[in-house]
């Protein structure tokens, strides 16, 4: 019964992860949206732009979560720009 449960655990994390994955492009892809439509500082867009290269490369590298951290990182500082 354990072996089951620990086979169908892995099963899902695999077959789960690259929906995770393509999480990041998404974002990205809003960010660089959000930077042609909003009226931020010079320096806020160089960092923003920063994260988000930075993001993409953890993501083709394959490390999403910390993808995924920068990329709200990102969009956090767009927000409180415009705030």
């Amino acid at each position: 019964m354990l072996k089951k449960i620990v086979l169908a655990t892995v099963l899902t994390t695999a077959l789960a992860a690259p929906a995770f994955a393509g999480h990041c492009p998404a974002d990205a892809k809003a960010i660089d949206h959000a930077l042609t439509i909003l009226n931020v500082a010079d320096d806020v867009r160089a960092q923003v732009i920063a994260l988000k290269e930075e993001a993409m490369a953890l993501h083709n590298s394959g490390t999403h979560a910390n993808a995924e951290d920068l990329l709200s990182e990102a969009m956090r500082m767009l927000l409180n720009a415009v705030s």
